[in-house]
């Protein structure tokens, strides 16, 4: 016969797992960037992220501004929240769908909202696929 305290274990084990999905490749992630800027956002197996932006004048490159931030991240129910020491930033999981890059349509990306401030707002919208 089964112990009641074994099956309660076990069915709020399955509800909590159920809740905590998040099908998330880690490794680096980069916007199609414009001509004069990228954006890349790199995670790893531990839930740290390296963020680093680079931002150049027309035919500068060699002379662009590299700037790099670091934190944890974490993902529940298919988004990816990025912390540092005072700010946070989600973005849904999903695939990146058409695109004019040619990449296959299912390819994982982070779709960011509209709402980024501060060190984040180059975030804004931003869409950011798997390499």
């Amino acid at each position: 016969m089964l112990n009641i305290k074994s099956v309660l274990f076990f069915i709020s084990t399955l509800i909590m797992s159920g809740c905590s999905t998040c099908n998330l490749e880690v490794g680096q992630y980069e916007s199609a960037g414009g001509s004069e800027y990228t954006t890349r956002i790199s995670l790893t197996n531990d839930n740290q992220y390296t963020f680093e932006t680079e931002n150049w004048r027309p035919g500068e490159y060699e002379n662009r501004t590299i700037a790099t931030k670091f934190g944890s991240w974490s993902c529940k129910n298919n988004t990816i929240t990025l912390s540092d020491n005072s700010n946070e930033i989600s973005a849904k999981i999903g695939t990146i769908g058409e695109n004019p890059l040619q990449l296959p349509p299912n390819t994982q990306a982070l779709h960011f909202d509209s709402t980024a401030e501060n060190t984040w707002s180059v975030l804004n919208r931003e869409i950011l696929y798997k390499q």
